[in-house]
């Protein structure tokens, strides 16, 4: 749960000030939700992807390892430590990202509001 926060926390950050920044941005990521849910192997398995995407999904996307790690944990009782990590770290560097677009942007938001 603590990798699920971290990861949420670096895109709320991201999100929350560019949106004060880009009031359009709101339909923009409301799209982009929609998208990820349907590019993050959240109702289907990751075994469906076909071999040379998965790979892409599995590194790119930092939803692909926390999603399938949660589902190999209610359903085999098993806990893939490889997936934890990339989760983790992947989690790390959206939570960096946001956290410093963030910091960047935030000086500013008296200014705009």
């Amino acid at each position: 749960m603590l990798i699920q926060f971290i990861l949420t926390m670096g895109v709320s950050l991201a999100v929350s000030v560019i949106n004060v920044h880009f009031m359009d941005f709101q339909f923009i990521v409301a799209f982009l939700l929609n998208l990820v849910f349907w590019v993050s192997p959240i109702i289907y398995q990751l075994d469906t992807i076909p071999e040379p995407y998965r790979f892409l999904s599995y590194h790119i996307n930092p939803l692909t390892p926390l999603m399938s790690s949660w589902r190999e944990l209610f359903l085999s009782n098993r806990i893939h430590w490889n997936w934890i990590v990339n989760a983790f770290l992947s989690s790390l560097v959206v939570f960096f990202a946001g956290l410093t677009i963030f910091r960047r942007l935030n000086r500013r938001i008296d200014e705009v509001l």
